[in-house]
């Protein structure tokens, strides 16, 4: 196991997701995000490292409060923080190199889970090491799969 991505404002829960992650999966590296700036400014950045699953919190501030940071976008301001997970979602789906990237929607929203993605509720929060795992083994499989075909060819 390689790298986790958890996008979470709230350090709390940022904290006991990265603990359930790294007893499910004891050599993992977990990076954090905590805006959804934070996120498309990483989806952005060609160096940054890809991770193996993302954990995306749905409601996210626009930024950190500073003196100097960058304004929300006024669509962003009209759509709130409600959906920002779910926009963060949509453009890693459009991202070229990174669509490919298994994601876990970790709400306490009733949301509709996106096509593609896994939802859990954070009063389940117990579920996210199993649900990691099996999101993992089928994008493990999926590659090994692709490897196998392209031996083939």
């Amino acid at each position: 196991m390689g790298r986790i991505l958890i996008v979470e404002d709230e350090y709390q829960d940022f904290v006991e997701a990265r603990q359930i992650l790294e007893k499910e999966f004891p050599s993992v590296t977990v990076d954090h995000l905590v805006t959804e700036l934070g996120f498309r400014r990483w989806l952005g950045d060609p160096a940054a490292p890809f991770p193996d699953l993302i954990i995306l919190d749905n409601m996210l501030p626009w930024t950190e409060p500073s003196p100097d940071m960058e304004p929300e976008p006024e669509e962003l301001v009209k759509a709130g923080r409600l959906n920002a997970g779910l926009r963060c979602y949509e453009l890693l789906r459009d991202h070229p190199l990174r669509s490919h990237i298994p994601v876990i929607m970790l709400t306490v929203l009733s949301i509709v889970c996106p096509a593609g993605a896994e939802c859990v509720p954070k009063f389940e929060r117990g579920r996210l090491a199993i649900t990691a795992r099996n999101l993992l083994g089928r994008n493990a499989l999926g590659k090994q799969i692709e490897d196998e075909r392209d031996g083939l060819e």
